[in-house]
């Protein structure tokens, strides 16, 4: 009994110590659903800014981390201009699509980043993405796309 529990013990301070805890597991659509973004978190890579639009009343900046990589995932920051409040009401939605947004990436609910007030994407990227996709955002039924490279 003894020697089980130490075995358990011990798995649990390799999963630990080898996950980090400073980011989620699995689909990144279930990990950034209805989740406060509140905790440690930097994006690696270059950051390079992708402008704004507008999108309904909101004036949206888009910021990429990194390359979208065949295989990896695009890390996007998004701020609307809008209130904390107005924020955590947003329905906003954002994928990966070719010119006229027909889907590459699953669609994903950004994370709300509560220490930003914007919010924060993680997108998959396929294996066999073109060389030229469009970063898509929909906030309540509006919508406007970023051009990007894929590597």
């Amino acid at each position: 009994m003894k020697k089980l529990a130490l075995f358990a013990l011990c798995t649990m301070a390799v999963f630990v110590v080898a996950c980090g805890g400073n980011h989620s597991h699995g689909n990144s659509n279930a990990a950034n659903k209805e989740h406060d973004h509140d905790h440690d978190h930097e994006h690696s890579g270059e950051k390079k800014e992708l402008g704004k639009k507008k999108i309904a009343s909101f004036d949206v900046a888009v910021v990429q981390y990194g390359d979208a990589k065949r295989g990896g995932e695009g890390v996007f920051e998004v701020n609307t201009g809008a209130s904390p409040e107005a924020n955590q009401k947003m329905k906003i939605s954002m994928w990966l699509g070719d010119k006229d947004g027909k889907e590459l990436s699953p669609k994903i609910t950004p994370a709300w980043d509560k220490e930003h007030n914007g919010f924060d994407g993680h997108l998959e990227v396929r294996k066999d993405a073109p060389d030229k996709a469009w970063l898509w955002i929909e906030i309540d039924g509006n919508k406007a796309s970023w051009e990007l490279d894929v590597k």
